[in-house]
Protein backbone atom coordinates (compact mmCIF):
# COMPACT_ATOMS: atom_id res chain seq x y z
CA UNK A 1 0.00 0.00 0.00
CA UNK A 2 2.59 2.49 1.20
CA UNK A 3 4.62 2.25 -2.47
CA UNK A 4 1.32 2.75 -3.96
CA UNK A 5 1.03 5.99 -2.19
CA UNK A 6 4.94 6.88 -2.15
CA UNK A 7 4.57 6.91 -6.65
CA UNK A 8 4.28 10.31 -6.23
CA UNK A 9 1.18 10.53 -8.82
CA UNK A 10 -1.53 9.66 -6.29
CA UNK A 11 0.03 12.14 -3.71
CA UNK A 12 0.64 14.91 -6.02
CA UNK A 13 -3.36 14.44 -7.17
CA UNK A 14 -4.36 14.11 -3.28
CA UNK A 15 -1.91 17.38 -2.46
CA UNK A 16 -3.58 19.06 -5.14
CA UNK A 17 -7.19 18.39 -3.88
CA UNK A 18 -6.80 18.81 -0.52
CA UNK A 19 -5.15 22.10 -1.46
CA UNK A 20 -7.70 23.39 -3.79
CA UNK A 21 -10.73 22.31 -0.73
CA UNK A 22 -9.40 25.00 1.34
CA UNK A 23 -9.85 27.53 -0.86
CA UNK A 24 -13.72 26.27 -0.88
CA UNK A 25 -16.45 28.71 0.65
CA UNK A 26 -18.24 25.41 1.24
CA UNK A 27 -16.83 22.01 2.04
CA UNK A 28 -19.98 20.31 2.97
CA UNK A 29 -20.35 19.11 -0.37
CA UNK A 30 -18.24 16.67 -2.43
CA UNK A 31 -15.80 18.85 -5.04
CA UNK A 32 -13.17 16.25 -5.80
CA UNK A 33 -13.56 12.69 -6.34
CA UNK A 34 -10.51 10.47 -6.75
CA UNK A 35 -11.25 7.13 -8.72
CA UNK A 36 -8.58 4.53 -8.04
CA UNK A 37 -8.35 0.62 -9.87
CA UNK A 38 -7.61 -1.44 -6.37
CA UNK A 39 -9.65 -1.31 -3.16
CA UNK A 40 -6.21 -1.39 -1.21
CA UNK A 41 -4.89 1.67 -3.42
CA UNK A 42 -7.99 3.36 -2.66
CA UNK A 43 -8.16 3.04 0.86
CA UNK A 44 -4.02 3.77 1.16
CA UNK A 45 -4.57 6.85 -0.29
CA UNK A 46 -7.68 8.04 1.63
CA UNK A 47 -5.82 7.01 4.92
CA UNK A 48 -3.52 9.17 4.03
CA UNK A 49 -5.78 12.15 2.82
CA UNK A 50 -7.18 11.83 6.36
CA UNK A 51 -3.64 11.97 7.89
CA UNK A 52 -2.87 15.13 6.05
CA UNK A 53 -6.51 17.07 6.47
CA UNK A 54 -6.10 15.77 10.01
CA UNK A 55 -3.74 18.69 10.77
CA UNK A 56 -5.22 21.12 8.67
CA UNK A 57 -6.89 23.87 11.38
CA UNK A 58 -7.78 26.88 9.22
CA UNK A 59 -10.59 24.47 7.59
CA UNK A 60 -12.46 21.28 7.82
CA UNK A 61 -11.86 19.05 4.93
CA UNK A 62 -13.82 15.65 4.99
CA UNK A 63 -12.48 12.33 3.06
CA UNK A 64 -14.35 9.72 2.38
CA UNK A 65 -13.26 6.14 0.98
CA UNK A 66 -15.76 4.33 -1.09
CA UNK A 67 -15.55 0.69 -2.43
CA UNK A 68 -17.38 -2.57 -2.72
CA UNK A 69 -16.84 -4.27 0.27
CA UNK A 70 -16.93 -1.30 2.76
CA UNK A 71 -19.73 -0.07 4.44
CA UNK A 72 -21.64 1.27 2.13
CA UNK A 73 -24.49 2.76 4.86
CA UNK A 74 -21.68 4.73 6.81
CA UNK A 75 -20.09 6.06 3.38
CA UNK A 76 -23.60 7.29 2.33
CA UNK A 77 -23.84 9.13 5.88
CA UNK A 78 -20.95 10.77 5.13
CA UNK A 79 -21.65 11.95 1.57
CA UNK A 80 -24.83 12.85 2.68
CA UNK A 81 -23.87 14.71 6.32
CA UNK A 82 -21.31 17.05 4.80
CA UNK A 83 -17.82 15.02 5.59
CA UNK A 84 -17.59 14.65 1.86
CA UNK A 85 -15.73 17.13 0.32
CA UNK A 86 -13.09 14.65 -1.36
CA UNK A 87 -14.02 11.13 -2.39
CA UNK A 88 -11.69 8.43 -2.94
CA UNK A 89 -12.60 4.96 -4.13
CA UNK A 90 -13.22 2.46 -6.66
CA UNK A 91 -14.53 3.16 -10.11
CA UNK A 92 -17.45 1.04 -9.85
CA UNK A 93 -18.61 2.19 -6.39
CA UNK A 94 -18.22 5.89 -7.23
CA UNK A 95 -20.23 5.26 -10.78
CA UNK A 96 -23.10 4.03 -8.21
CA UNK A 97 -23.01 7.42 -6.16
CA UNK A 98 -22.88 9.37 -9.51
CA UNK A 99 -25.69 7.79 -11.01
CA UNK A 100 -27.60 7.60 -7.79
CA UNK A 101 -30.74 9.90 -7.71
CA UNK A 102 -30.94 10.44 -4.21
CA UNK A 103 -27.05 11.43 -3.86
CA UNK A 104 -26.56 13.07 -6.77
CA UNK A 105 -27.74 16.27 -5.29
CA UNK A 106 -24.83 16.16 -3.21
CA UNK A 107 -22.31 16.49 -5.64
CA UNK A 108 -23.22 19.07 -7.44
CA UNK A 109 -20.41 21.14 -6.01
CA UNK A 110 -18.08 18.90 -8.21
CA UNK A 111 -14.91 20.65 -9.22
CA UNK A 112 -13.02 17.59 -10.77
CA UNK A 113 -12.38 13.78 -10.86
CA UNK A 114 -9.03 12.72 -11.21
CA UNK A 115 -8.73 8.86 -12.58
CA UNK A 116 -5.60 7.40 -10.97
CA UNK A 117 -3.68 4.52 -12.26
CA UNK A 118 -5.40 4.81 -15.34
CA UNK A 119 -3.31 2.40 -17.59
CA UNK A 120 -3.46 -0.48 -15.02
CA UNK A 121 -7.43 0.43 -14.92
CA UNK A 122 -8.12 -0.46 -18.63
CA UNK A 123 -5.33 -3.15 -18.59
CA UNK A 124 -7.50 -5.38 -15.55
CA UNK A 125 -11.05 -4.40 -17.52
CA UNK A 126 -12.20 -1.14 -16.02
CA UNK A 127 -12.61 0.43 -19.17
CA UNK A 128 -16.49 0.80 -19.36
CA UNK A 129 -15.97 2.26 -15.81
CA UNK A 130 -13.10 4.86 -17.08
CA UNK A 131 -15.38 5.44 -20.09
CA UNK A 132 -18.31 6.39 -17.99
CA UNK A 133 -16.41 8.36 -15.38
CA UNK A 134 -15.04 10.25 -18.51
CA UNK A 135 -18.82 11.41 -19.86
CA UNK A 136 -20.11 12.23 -16.58
CA UNK A 137 -17.02 14.71 -16.49
CA UNK A 138 -18.00 15.94 -20.00
CA UNK A 139 -22.27 15.69 -19.65
CA UNK A 140 -21.51 17.90 -16.60
CA UNK A 141 -18.48 20.06 -17.40
CA UNK A 142 -16.36 18.70 -14.58
CA UNK A 143 -12.76 18.91 -14.96
CA UNK A 144 -11.22 15.61 -15.33
CA UNK A 145 -8.00 14.71 -15.15
CA UNK A 146 -6.03 10.80 -16.10
CA UNK A 147 -2.90 9.54 -14.45
CA UNK A 148 -0.85 6.30 -15.19
CA UNK A 149 2.56 5.13 -15.06
CA UNK A 150 2.38 3.99 -18.96
CA UNK A 151 0.12 6.11 -20.98
CA UNK A 152 0.27 6.35 -24.37
CA UNK A 153 -2.33 8.00 -27.19
CA UNK A 154 -3.77 4.81 -27.57
CA UNK A 155 -5.13 5.08 -24.06
CA UNK A 156 -6.67 8.12 -25.04
CA UNK A 157 -7.92 6.09 -28.24
CA UNK A 158 -9.71 3.77 -25.66
CA UNK A 159 -11.47 5.99 -23.43
CA UNK A 160 -12.61 8.06 -26.32
CA UNK A 161 -14.03 5.20 -28.77
CA UNK A 162 -17.68 4.56 -27.50
CA UNK A 163 -17.98 7.57 -26.03
CA UNK A 164 -21.12 9.79 -27.19
CA UNK A 165 -20.62 13.09 -26.48
CA UNK A 166 -24.16 15.21 -26.82
CA UNK A 167 -25.10 18.57 -25.92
Amino acid sequence: SSSYINSGKSLSVLISYINRALYLDDTTKTSFIIASPSREGASALAEKAKEIVSSITEKKVGVVFVADGANRKQERLKITTGQATIVIGTPQRIIEYLNDKNILKFFDALQGIAIDDVDTMLKVGYVKEVKELVKICIDTEVRFEIYGNDLDYKIFDDIDSGIKYEK
